[in-house]
């Protein structure tokens, strides 16, 4: 919005084309970079060399093709993966429903549709 110079409501609803089509334009570019470099320019801090945590069976980790490269992609480990520690940022941890886990693992590729994902954040609760 300060790119395109809008100062009011009135003035964002007669440009909203040109809005959507700027908005599209930068979530393209985004979609090429490394979260690192995304992150950083809006101005968090990337640490490389933080402690690891370990790939153990119900981890979420990101999915990566190699030194900051870390995307939207990520996956949860079925078992313990101890060669991948300390190689994808492990986020999370399956607390429940490992049984749908399990279902998913099953059913293989076979044209299978997720249709609901539901990721909650337990921290300081």
């Amino acid at each position: 919005i300060q790119k395109l110079k809008i100062k009011n409501e009135e003035e964002w609803n007669k440009r909203m084309e040109e809005v959507k089509a700027e908005y599209k334009r930068m979530m393209e570019s985004l979609l090429d970079q490394p979260v690192k470099l995304v992150l950083e320019g809006i101005g968090y801090q990337y640490t490389p060399g933080l402690p690891s945590k370990k790939a153990v069976k119900g981890s979420l980790a990101m999915a990566n093709s190699g030194p900051n490269t870390n995307g939207s992609q990520f996956f949860i480990n079925q078992v313990d993966t101890p060669h991948l520690n300390g190689l994808h940022t492990v986020f999370g941890h399956l607390v429940g429903g490992s049984e749908v886990l399990d279902k998913i693992i099953d059913a293989g590729d076979k044209n299978s549709k997720i249709l609901k994902v539901h990721v909650v954040d337990t921290r300081n609760k």
